[in-house]
Parts: structure tokens; sequence; C-alpha cells
């Protein structure tokens, strides 16, 4: 693998085969047998991995540090690739002054920023073997340094990783790089031999002879010595050359030492070596074996950290060794970061951090039988009493506990709550043995005025001395001079079911109940100051401050009373959780609560700012199992659960034991600096010259950042703004990216903050500047032709919308007027047909009547009769038929014609012919153009059987040309002169019916020689 520059100059990396470059020929004898040592322990690897502890992933799987002993000072977190490391191996770490972790490994250098693993100079593909990027450094200035394998000494900077070294010297390997920290030279040793450079101008490396290179490192102590610390010898450089200081037969690990000199572990004990030569003697390793110890590092607090082969990670501090770590993968390297934190690379079990603990619990393993505190409080000794879920009582004191029992007089029997009184002693409520004492070592059932229905489930002892206990169903009694004295509701509380009680800096009682009820206790009387608002607001939990009373609840979230008011906190302002089951006040402005999952604290300047619409998140820090602490479960029955101890530590109840902890200790006030990492144009990267030449359109871009933060990266909150498109700062949260779509054409600036972990918010951001171009159809000339165009063509469909009404209003007006026609001419077929044939029958049946002494002529007139019926029968049905809808339609109207000419020239000696096509079109018929063809059918039907003295009538119906063709032809006399003279009325009856239609009527017919009609009606008619 090496470095080299394409045509346009930039620096790329190539695989050679360095064996076919002829200057290889000239490689030294020694570099080809630790070619071929490297080569042997590769091919290896897999046979002594299966047997020796620590180097393989599967055998350090597991280890969990997040579940590592609670009784250890320390707390343990793991990273792996299941975590998003890129590779469990790890040779090497450096952390660089903008907060990034950097690791270097077999198969490339790995950045971390806490919560992401970037990789660089990752292996390029086809390569045979992996990229070893170590070993790592920064110079006095905070940049960064690497030797990557075979490829020399890169430097990063604003544009990326630059080759800073080019004379040849430094040949395959570099073994160790070291700053001076102060006059700008960097020190190399590498297979090529030992040298420096200067780190401001480099280009070429002065060689420094006198000592063997290859397996030593430069190292510099803690009090500016430069030493070059080899396997078996410990050299120091000065300017006068080299001067030995110790040496040893046996192979030793060493690093600086604070008080001077350095440690050496060799032969199983840890030495300190000083600068003149001395050594003594510290301690013999703990463990057995010939475990060997990899890598030492003594860190800010003067704890000195011992990495081993197979046997974990040790801490050696105050004359003792302590287990860590106890994982069997090697321990390669260690790194105390700028937070104080210690990191471990390690061979297959990943990445470790060890940070102090700062959160303690006391449960199985500090002496309880059941780790399900229901209550606990500290008397006025500094004892803090727990009481435990199998009526287990006792108190701490220094850290250790102390179970009461009947060496005290305490029966062991189950209880609900306790709580200190002002004159040393404690009060414990049991749940079925009355109210107990403790006072000068004893316990004693206290005997009361009148029975309590009920065992308390909380306690106050108020600043009169009187002791207040809340029951289920009960209410509240009051025990003051031996008198009990107990409220209802009709003694001015909420309801009788009352959660919690507290006293407010001015004294005054307030009760909570089980639907949000707030009572006060003023001068003797009890009085709702809150009314109940469900059961969603049931108290959990109360603090009083000086102004406001906090109440948590079981599903309504966190409440503000304040003034008679009350507002509201929940997810959407960012609460954990709604359910809020224990609050304490920590007296530095803090609210602290816990949740059924969750510890959580809230500034209160915060909280009163985002319910005063000042800011729109409460900003919640949350804590849990990478501050060491287990799945937490808070107690949610009795009270107190929670207590400020007098020297300032908060302690709460849970279902895992009573965990413990200094406030001030978790201060986290560096903010991390925020860095902008890439800025993406529809899923593209961009650089910055690109963002000035935008043209979004419907386009989305993405801005990822970050800001770096070892410790406690996860509480890391972000905000961002970009100026002309959003009005304030925009919450994110902890997501590391902001989206915008659409974004305006002109001049924007993206600015982004980070908060540190205790919610302090950076006053610096990190900002980009970006230009949107508008597209044509954006610019302000074509906006003014869409106005003039708009406006035109709203001229334009406003006269259309005119037009069209008035069109619409015409077509009403012709179609009412065809409708008030075809009424007439319904009133006309009705009046002219069964008008007639009523009347005609009406007639008969007068006839018949005066001639009913005459049979023959009644039945001529019944018959007669008979006729007329039929045929008014006959014309309603052509009339209903012209009415029905559904018969709009060529081949109904075909098929009714049909049927008609059959049945009219049934009673007739005619014969009848029909042509009609079996497939007609599916062309519709108006309702007026179906009854017009058919009168002319009949009206042509009745001038046959009238007049034409024809044998034979033939009835035919074609469409062609889209047009319909109705032809009726006899064998008739035909028509003569005198014949169409007589009869022209009734043929312009006929013409007029078919012109109405917008057809034509074409006539052929010759004396002697039959009659054909042919009647014609054009494609836009029907």
């Amino acid at each position: 693998m090496r470095l080299r520059r394409d045509q346009g100059g930039n620096c790329v990396y190539s695989l050679v085969d360095q064996l076919d470059r002829p200057e290889d020929n000239r490689v030294s004898l020694r570099k080809h047998i630790w070619y071929l040592i490297g080569a042997l322990g590769v091919l290896s690897f897999p046979l002594w991995s299966a047997t020796i502890p620590g180097t393989g992933e599967e055998l350090s799987a597991g280890f969990r540090g997040d579940e590592a002993d609670p009784t250890s000072k320390f707390v343990v977190s793991v990273w792996r690739t299941g975590e998003g490391l890129p590779i469990n191996d790890i040779q090497d770490l450096k952390d660089t002054p903008d907060g990034f972790l950097w690791i270097g490994t077999y198969r490339g250098l790995v950045r971390f920023d806490g919560v992401r693993f970037q990789s660089f100079l990752t292996t390029p593909q086809g390569a045979r073997f992996g990229m070893r990027v170590w070993p790592l450094e920064t110079d006095a200035r905070g940049r960064f340094w690497v030797a990557p394998d075979q490829t020399g000494i890169l430097r990063l900077d604003a544009g990326g990783f630059t080759e800073a070294l080019t004379n040849g010297y430094v040949q395959g390997r570099v073994q160790s790089l070291c700053s001076d920290g102060g006059d700008g030279m960097m020190w190399v040793d590498g297979h090529g031999g030992l040298g420096r450079f200067s780190t401001e101008q480099p280009g070429e490396a002065e060689k420094i002879d006198g000592a063997a290179s290859g397996l030593s490192r430069w190292v510099r102590d803690f009090e500016g010595q430069l030493w070059l610390v080899s396997p078996r010898s410990l050299k120091i450089y000065e300017k006068e050359g080299w001067r030995d200081v110790y040496t040893s037969e046996a192979m030793f690990v060493a690093t600086p030492c604070r008080a001077g000199g350095m440690w050496i572990a060799r032969d199983a004990k840890l030495w300190q070596v000083m600068a003149d030569g001395t050594t003594r003697e510290e301690a013999t390793f703990p463990w057995k074996g010939q475990t060997r110890v990899n890598c030492l590092l003594e860190d800010s607090q003067r704890r000195l950290w011992i990495g081993t082969l197979a046997q974990g990670l040790f801490n050696y501090s105050s004359d003792q060794f302590k287990l860590v770590v106890p994982t069997p993968s090697s321990i390669t390297c260690l790194l105390e970061d700028q937070q104080d934190n210690l990191w471990a690379g390690t061979r297959g079990g990943g990445l470790i951090r060890i940070r102090k603990r700062e959160f303690f619990r006391h449960g199985l393993h500090t002496g309880l039988k059941n780790e399900f505190v229901r209550s606990l409080a500290q008397d006025t000794a500094g004892r803090v009493w727990l009481l435990a879920g199998d009526g287990g009582l006792g108190w701490i004191t220094n850290g250790v506990w102390h179970a009461a029992g009947l060496a005290e007089g305490w029966p062991g029997i189950d209880s609900r709550s306790v709580l200190p009184s002002k004159d040393g002693g404690v009060w414990v409520s049991t749940y079925q043995r009355g109210l107990w004492r403790w006072s000068n070592g004893r316990f004693s059932r206290r005997k009361l005025s009148r029975p309590m229905p009920e065992p308390a489930m909380d306690m106050l002892e108020d600043h009169e001395g009187r002791l207040w206990m809340v029951t289920d169903n009960s209410g509240i009694f009051c025990l003051e001079k031996n008198k009990l004295t107990g409220y209802s509701i009709d003694d001015g509380l909420p309801s009788r079911h009352i959660r919690r009680i507290v006293e407010d800096e001015a004294g005054e009682i307030l009760a909570g109940d089980w639907e949000g009820g707030i009572a006060r206790f003023r001068d003797g009387h009890w009085k709702v100051v809150r009314k109940a608002s469900g059961h969603q607001d049931a108290v959990r939990s109360m603090v009083a401050t000086t102004d406001a009373l906090w109440i948590g609840t079981s599903a309504g979230g966190l409440l503000r009373f304040k003034d008679g008011r009350t507002a509201r906190i929940s997810l959407e302002e960012g609460l954990p959780d709604v359910c809020i089951e224990q609050l304490l006040l920590d007296g530095r402005g803090s609210l602290w609560g816990g949740t059924p999952h969750t510890l959580f604290r809230i500034s209160l300047a915060q909280l009163n700012a985002v319910i005063e619409g000042r800011e729109q998140n409460i900003g919640a820090i949350t804590y849990g199992r990478s501050d060491g602490l287990p799945d937490l479960s808070f107690a949610n029955w009795c009270d107190p659960r929670s207590w400020h101890t007098s020297d300032g530590e908060l302690w709460f109840a849970t279902a895992n034991g009573a965990i413990h902890f200094q406030p001030e200790n978790l201060q986290q006030s560096r903010i991390p600096q925020i860095l902008l990492e890439q800025t993406l144009l529809d899923g593209k990267p961009v650089g910055v010259a690109a963002l000035q030449q935008l043209r979004l359109g419907p386009g989305r871009l993405d801005f990822r950042f970050t800001a770096p933060c070892l410790t406690a990266p996860e509480r890391v909150r972000f905000r961002y703004q970009m100026t002309g498109v959003d009005p304030d700062w925009v919450d994110a949260g902890t997501a590391r990216s902001a989206t915008y779509t659409g974004i305006p054409a002109g001049k924007h600036v993206f600015r982004v903050l980070a908060s540190s972990p205790d919610g302090v918010w950076g006053s610096k951001p990190a900002t980009v500047t970006l230009a949107v171009h508008p597209f044509f159809w954006q610019t302000n000339w074509f906006l003014a032709l869409i106005v003039g165009v708009t406006a035109g063509g709203g001229v334009w469909t406003a006269r259309r919308a005119t037009v069209q009404r008035l069109s619409r209003r015409l077509e009403k007006l012709r179609q009412q007027r065809v409708l008030d026609q075809e009424r007439a001419r319904i009133a006309q077929d009705i009046h002219d047909e069964l008008g007639a044939n009523l009347t005609s029958i009406g007639l008969l049946a007068d006839l018949g009547a005066r001639h009913k002494s005459d049979p023959v002529a009644v039945t001529h007139e019944l018959d007669q009769i008979s006729q007329t019926a039929r045929e008014s029968v006959a014309a309603m049905d052509a009339i209903v038929w012209a009415l029905n809808p559904r018969n709009d339609s060529l081949d109904n109207f075909a098929n009714y014609v049909a049927q008609f000419t059959r049945d009219f020239f049934r009673p007739t000696e005619l014969r009848t012919r029909l042509e009609i096509p079996a497939n007609l079109p599916a062309q519709p018929l108006t309702s007026d153009t179906r009854h017009q063809l058919f009168l002319l059918v009949k009206e042509t039907f009745n001038n046959i059987v009238r007049h034409a003295e024809a044998t034979e009538v033939n009835l035919k119906i074609a469409c062609d040309d889209r047009r319909l063709r109705l032809i009726i032809e006899d064998n008739g006399k035909g028509l003569s002169r005198k014949t169409v003279k007589e009869g022209q009325r009734g043929l312009a009856n006929l013409r007029g019916r078919i012109e109405r239609l917008g057809g034509s009527l074409w006539i052929e017919s010759n004396d002697g020689q039959g009659t054909r009609l042919e009647f014609v009606l054009p494609p836009w008619k029907t």
C-alpha cells in the first residue's frame, strides 16, 4: 500500500507488489526476516487463537461493560461491531482537541464522536492484506498525524489527509510517533531507522543514529524528557546524545510515571525506574501464571492501569490491584482522553471505556435481603434508613448496611413507611401492628388515643412537630401531643383517597389525592385549592418550591400548580414519560424525578421558560445503563421514597435497591465543539462552492452535523436554524441531521448549536452559507408574465364562464320548450286517439241501447265497441312506448315497428315482408324521433290499406354511412297524377314530419306499378 498523486495532484492510495520493484532488492535482510515472522504469525493466528483466551471475538462476547460489578468504583462500556465499530481488533487510540477519538486498526482508521463510527483510509478493493493504520499522534498545535503501513506519514488538515514526509528512509512500517509538544518536532521510529522532522515544514526527516530501531518507541515523560523504550532497554535522548538508563535480560513494558521516571512491568512485578537509573520494586501482580502485560498507563488521578494478554484490565491504586474489566480479550492499548475517560483497545473484544462511577446502589450485594425498597429517609445522626418489601428494616452508615432485628426490639414485621423525627427518633408504619418508634437504639410500639383503620402509606413531620399520616381510603390523620385527629371529605379534603402530603416553605401542609385534587391545611382547616381532574392526574409525587407546587402524576405528566392555575408538561415538551413516580429537589436549581423506567433531571428555570412560552423543550436529561445504572423501576407506593441528605446526596427507592449520588459530580459543563460534517443535495454530497450555486426546486437539502463527546454523548442536544426559512431555533433533540425542502431563492445561513450533556447551550454555532438561485419560472420577469397571462386568462375565463352560463340558460329554455312540446304532443295524441275512440265507444253504446230489441244491430255495435277498445289499447301502448326512455335506441324502435307491422296487417289479406338487419348499430334515438317515425310508419300503412289496393307490403330498415333509412314498398296501383293531387294533403303531412326531424322523403311510383317511400334521417338527428 503506498500513497501516490493523481493527475490533479490529489493523494490517492494504491496497492503495489513491492517484490516486483527493482529497488526492493536493496531491502535489508532484517526487514525480510520481520516480514517472514509477521506472515508466520498471521498464518498461525487461527491455531493459537483457539487455545489462548482473548484472541477471538467469541471468547469475549460474554462480557458486557454495563453489567459489571456494581461494587466497582468504575463504569465500563463496550462497543463492538454490533454497536457500529467496524472491526473488533484495535491497535492504537488517540483523541484530538476537537473531541474525536481516533482508532487505529488492521483495516483502516476509524473516527468516533461518541455516537457514530466513521472509517478512513480503509483497505482498497482487491487488496490481499489489510490497511494497517497506526501509530497515531497529535502535535503541539493539536493536528492529527498517522502512519499507515507502507505509506509513510500523513497529516490531517482541513482538506483531508496529506502526505507530510517524502524522503524514503521511512520504509515499510513506522513503529512510533512522538510529538515533543513544544519545539514543533515529531520523533519517528520505523524499520528505516530513528529520526525527527519539523511538523511546521515537513518534507524530509533527519536521521538519528546510535540506537536500534524497529521494535522501540519514542515516549515523552511528564517532565518533558524524551525516552526510547525498547523491549529490553530504556534510553534518554539528550542534546549530547544517548544516555542509557536501564537494561534487562527479560522483556518489559514501560509507561511514564507522574512521580518521575518510568513504570515498567517485568517478571510478574511492577517496578519504578528513575531517570538516573535507580529502580524500585513497587508490587507483585496478583494474577497467577505467566500472563503477559501488554500496556501500562498512569492517569491524571495517579492510578496505574495495566492491560494484560488474557486476564483483563487491572487498576493499581493505594497499593492495591483491582480487576476492573474481566475480559479474556487481549488489551492492546490505553488512552486517557481530555474528559478523564480511560479507553482500552482490545484484540477481538472491541473498544472499552472506563470512567468513574457516579451512581451507587445498595442491594443484595451490600446486604439487603430484598432489593425492592419501599421507603427511605435520613435521620438526624446521618443514618439512611431503608424499608424493604419483605418488612426488612435497617440503616446504612458509611456505606455499611445494618439490619434491624430483635436486638433493637424490632420484630421484623411487614411495614409500609419509615420517617425520621426531628428529635432523633424514627417512625415506622406497619401493616397490621400499628405505629412504631425507634428511640435511643430501641423500637417500641406507640399507643394512640384512637386506632387507625389503615396503615399509614405516607408520613410527614411538620415544623411544629406534628406527625401527619396518609392512608389509602380513610383520609389523613394527625398525631399531636399523643392526640390523634382524623380528617376526611367532611373536613375539606378533596376525597378520602389521599396519596401524598408535603410541607411548603411557608409551613403550610398540602395533600394530593388519586384524581389530582389538592387541599391546603391552614388555620386548622383543610380547603380544596385544586379540583380533581381525572385518574390520569392521580398524584404520585409532590415537591414544593418557594412559589409553586410540582406534581408528578400517574399518566398526565408533570404539573405546576401556581397561583391557583395548573400548567402541564408532557411528552411534547420533552418529558421522558407521562408517569412520574418520584420527585426531588437538589437545591442546585434542578428537579430530579423517577419514572417507571428511568431517572431524569430538569432545570427549574427551563421548566418555567417552557410553561411561559419562552422555550420549546424542557431539555430533560436522563441517566441509564451507560451511567452504571441497572434497568430501574422506581418505587411507586409508600412515602417517603426519595430523600436529600445532609451531605447533598440524593437517594431514590427502586425495585432494584436504593440508588444514591452527588448531583454536583454529574455536572458535565464542557460544551462539545459543533461540527458540520456533510451537506447532501438529494442524497449526494455537495461542496462549499456548490452551495453558492444551488437550484433546489423540489429538491431536498440535508445537513449532517455532530458534537464529539466521549463521556455522555447520548445527552448532547442540538438546535438549528436557517435564516429566511426558520423564524426561530428548531429543537432537534439528539438528532444529528436537519432536512429542508422548498428553500426560497436568496442567500441563507444555516447554523447549528450543541449543548453540554447537562443541558448548557453553546454560544458559537457552526455555520454554512448557501445561495439558492431561482429557476427562470421563479424570476421577476417570469412572474410578471405569469401575472399578465393570468389576468388575461382571468378575463377570458370570466367571459367564457358568462357565455357558458348563458348557454346553459338557453339550453334549459330549449329543453323546457321541448318538454312543453312533448307534453302538448302527448295531450294531442291522447285527444286524437283515445278521445275519439272513447267518444265512439260512447256513441256505439247509446246506439246499442236504442236497438236492444234488434239483436243483430246490438251485436254489430258491440263488435264495433270491441274493435274501438282494441284500437284504444294499441294507441295507449304506442304512447307509453314512446314515453319510456328505455326504448330510446334504434334496436328497440326496429323491434317495435316489426311487431306493429305484423299486428297491423294480420286482420287484412296483405302479405308482409320485413327486412331488418340482425345487428343494428347501438344508435340512440330520442323519444320524439321514435314517436315521429312511428307515426310515419302508421300513417303510411293506413294509406296503403285504404288506397293502394295492394296484396303485398315490404318494410325495410337500413343503416349506411351512419344514416338511417326507413323504406316502405307496396305492389298496389301506384300513384297517378289524379291520385297525387287527391292525396296531396296526406303526402304533405308525411313530408312535414320527416323534415321536422331534419330528414327527407323520397317517393318512387308509377301508375299500376306500386309505390316506394324512403324516409332518410341524418346521423346528427339520431
